[in-house]
């Protein structure tokens, strides 16, 4: 087997890799695009979105990641999503967690 026919194997085994590369990347920037315009993504949003995974053939599992990593930049660091901040407090009668809505996304859109 010749040096070219080898990388044409090659070419060919990698080529469905290669696809669901580039696929991801193509949800990752269309995600991205649309968190950019809305977010939280209105259900509009999430159907086109649906649709595109459908047509690129993606599965849940394959753009999880993906949805975790643009969403996380949504997130408040100092609550966590979570809306609520505790701070541990001590007393002469003990200590005790404190608990306030967060600060920081008491009137913001980030996500709870």
């Amino acid at each position: 087997m010749t040096s070219e026919e080898a990388a044409e194997i090659e070419t060919e085994v990698l080529r469905p890799y290669q696809e669901r590369l580039e696929n991801l990347q193509t949800y990752r920037e269309a995600l991205i695009a649309e968190v950019d315009h809305e977010y939280p993504l209105s259900e509009e949003a999430c159907k086109e979105m649906n649709m595109l995974q459908e047509l690129l053939g993606l599965k849940d599992d394959n753009i999880l990641p993906i949805k975790q990593q643009i969403e996380a930049q949504f997130v408040c660091q100092a609550c966590k999503g979570s809306r609520e901040v505790r701070k541990r407090v001590r007393t002469p009668f003990g200590s005790f967690t404190e608990v306030s809505i967060c600060p920081n996304c008491k009137d913001s859109e980030k996500l709870a």
